[in-house]
């Protein structure tokens, strides 16, 4: 009537809890209704299961007065399709106090609808033993989801989930935010999700929500070729406030919570292990950071492997993370993590971290420990080359009392500040550091020019350097002020494809390892200009004062240039990481800083 095309259920009722529609049998298809009014269920689906939920809608009827429904859609049984691959298949859910609900245990597919403006706790609610359920290409959008938990999709001890194709915090053309919605999609306990997937159809738009666009707390899931803060054509930014927020993972995940002793987790895998950006996420344009560890105590490892983070699907460097200026906001951040975290670690897929508002990689708080950074990009463009694309501040930072990192064969450059920057806490040196940087290329760091923001206005430029552990600039050997001391190059001679390298080394007697790099334009504050080459590596005992003589093959096509070093003490001790977990570490300030360049002649 009116104009109106649909036939209307009016669920009013005076009986609390009644439902508007059961079907129970199973193998029915429901098409062509509009439900309104709803004070509990509208429509519930139970018994038999197989039923096919189309072209519906489920919003107030203006026509009549009626008001929105409560719960619109509870699924209750296994096999059942709500929409399908056609846009006549759509059901619009406009409007209600709640969204999708899914109870049931098996299989079920929610495809190709609208889930708008749900006004409590979100779009799609599933929670219970549910298994393989597919969200396929839907819009979900608005859901304001006043629970504290709420988001666009909310999983909550499911396995294998399957979330592909949606747009989840966007317009239907995924050019602007819609609305206000929490989380975009948040994956509480339960394990082996998928989000996104290989191929172009697979990826979510998961964009312009205020807190997290993905939220996982959860383990052995993965999160694959998905825009997270950027449109639907990659280019432009639609901020959430945190592109991926790994959390603290459920302490009910231990089997004994008082001694520690937990059930095998399987990993969680942020990105792709292909090198085929064509499939990597792009994480970029979020208001804070693009990837946050956050109270990851008992967390999951968790690989970061193959993304780009603050970059656009061009390359370009105008959509980095962060908004802020201080080094609060940048591509991945821990703070108060300890879950076992591999930021990269594979050379065939690196992550590309530039053009952040801020740090490339911020590490901070006390629990901070056991991040291995490793063959990444970091303030270059995807090739490795400058795109003028640094980030904003460092590299990477870590802050006091956070240690037991790895820092390894990484290209950084081109950043803002300092290559790699350690703070220490003065009432405690040794507190502070316990980080192996370790055949990493640093150059040209310190570097205003080679970023796309530049607001910060703090940084005196001569006073960044490749490696700056203390906060302070260039340091000077001092054995006993609880910074590794370097070795110091005398000379370096080329002879055919072979250099040598003399100097001496200054230390307590333990195991350190002594790395060489060659660059071919001279250093400026211990700074390479250019592209820095590890040349080499010694692993030896030293003790007090140790002359060196050291041979090491030339880079292809090089002839010549400049040679610094760095130390690494390589002593072990057993560290207690997690409860009932005694693991090896590097102890004390485990790096030095760049020696002087010295030229190799």
């Amino acid at each position: 009537t009116n104009g109106d095309p649909w036939i209307t259920v009016r669920c009013v009722s005076t009986i609390p809890g009644a439902i508007g529609v059961e079907i129970a049998s199973g193998n029915t298809v429901l098409k062509g209704l509009k439900f309104s009014d709803a004070d509990f269920y509208a429509l519930r689906l139970s018994g038999g299961g197989a039923n096919s939920i189309v072209s519906n809608v489920f919003s107030a009827d203006t026509n009549a007065g009626d008001p929105a429904n409560s719960l619109p859609l509870l699924i209750g049984s296994n096999g059942n399709t709500i929409g399908g691959p056609s846009p006549i298949d759509k059901n619009s859910f406009l409007g209600n106090q709640e969204g999708v609900w899914v109870l049931a245990g098996g299989p079920n597919t929610v495809w190709g609808n609208d889930i708008l403006s749900a006004s409590e706790d979100g779009g799609i609610l599933a929670f219970g033993t549910n298994t393989n359920l597919l969200i396929k290409d839907n819009l979900i959008s608005d859901n304001a989801a006043i629970s504290v938990g709420g988001a666009g999709i909310q999983v909550v001890n499911g396995f294998a989930t399957t979330i592909q194709g949606n747009k989840i915090g966007t317009n239907s053309a995924g050019n602007a935010a819609l609305g206000v919605q929490n989380n975009g999609i948040h994956m509480i306990g339960g394990s082996n999700h998928l989000i996104g997937g290989p191929s172009p159809a697979a990826r979510n738009i998961i964009s312009g929500n205020i807190q997290s666009g993905i939220r996982l707390v959860t383990d052995a899931s993965t999160i694959q070729n998905n825009y997270i803060g950027l449109s639907v054509n990659g280019l432009n930014s639609i901020p959430n406030d945190m592109g991926v927020t790994i959390s603290n993972f459920a302490r009910s995940q231990f089997a004994n919570e008082a001694t520690g002793t937990r059930r095998a987790l399987g990993r969680n895998f942020v990105g792709v292990d292909s090198g085929d950006l064509t499939v990597s996420n792009y994480i970029s344009g979020n208001s804070h950071f693009g990837i946050f560890f956050d109270n990851d105590w008992y967390g999951a490892l968790t690989y970061v492997q193959g993304n780009v983070i603050g970059l656009t699907r061009s390359g370009g460097g105008g959509q980095g993370n962060g908004g802020s200026k201080t080094g609060t906001g940048g591509g991945v951040g821990g703070i108060v993590s300890t879950g076992t975290v591999k930021v990269g670690g594979s050379t065939s897929s690196p992550n590309v971290i530039s053009a952040n508002r801020g740090n490339g990689v911020y590490l901070s708080g006390p629990n901070v420990r056991g991040f291995d950074i490793s063959n990444n990009y970091i303030g270059t463009d995807p090739l490795g080359g400058n795109g003028n694309v640094g980030n904003q501040l460092n590299g990477i930072r870590i802050e006091a009392f956070s240690g037991a990192h790895t820092a390894k064969a990484n290209r950084i450059a081109y950043n803002g500040g300092n290559g790699i920057n350690i703070d220490l806490d003065s009432s405690n040196l040794f507190q502070g550091h316990s980080t192996a940087i370790s055949g990493n290329e640093i150059f040209n760091n310190g570097c205003a020019a080679c970023v796309p923001f530049n607001d910060s206005g703090s940084f005196n430029v001569g006073t960044l350097i490749g490696i700056d552990v203390g906060d302070n600039g260039t340091s000077t050997n001092n054995p006993g002020d609880g910074i590794q001391d370097y070795p110091v190059v005398t000379s370096a001679a080329v002879a055919g494809n072979i250099v040598t390298v003399n100097g001496t080394f200054s230390s307590s007697t333990d195991n350190y390892e002594l790395q060489f790099f060659l660059t071919a334009t001279p250093c400026v504050n211990n700074i390479s200009q250019s592209l820095s080459f590890f040349i080499g590596s010694k692993l030896d005992r030293f003790g007090t004062f140790t002359s060196f003589s050291y041979q090491f093959p030339m880079p292809t096509g090089i002839t010549g240039g400049y040679v610094q070093a760095t130390a690494i003490n390589r002593h072990l001790r057993i560290f207690r990481y997690q409860p009932t977990e005694l693991l090896k570490r590097p102890q004390g300030n485990s790096s030095s800083e760049y020696s002087p360049c010295v030229a190799a002649n």
